[in-house]
């Protein structure tokens, strides 16, 4: 897993676009209004990703599983609080480790 990591409006979300074009996995955002946006994002940059799936749908698992190679989360803090109404204090994070695809 890599960690990207920066300011708002630094990148983050067009380097992820990039990785989504190069690789074919899915984009995990929070609303529909930000899917759109990475949509056109993507588009301007002459890229084609995959449609991104919300956190909401994520959540529930509700993506093709077979089709899918891997995801991308943009803003996980987001993702995390999404999932508590409870404020998240801290977290930790893993020895970061890219998996072997077989």
């Amino acid at each position: 897993m890599e960690i990207i990591s920066g300011a708002r409006m630094t990148g983050k979300t067009t380097e992820l676009i990039r990785k989504s074009a190069e690789s074919g996995s899915y984009m995990v955002v929070a609303t529909m209004y930000e899917a759109a946006r990475a949509m056109g994002a993507a588009a301007a940059l002459g890229l084609q990703i995959p449609t991104p799936i919300t956190y909401s749908e994520f959540e529930r698992r509700e993506y093709a599983g077979n089709n899918i190679r891997g995801f991308l989360i943009d803003n996980a803090d987001r993702l995390l609080q999404q999932m508590t109404h409870v404020p998240i204090e801290s977290i930790t994070i893993g020895a970061v480790r890219k998996p072997e695809i077989t």
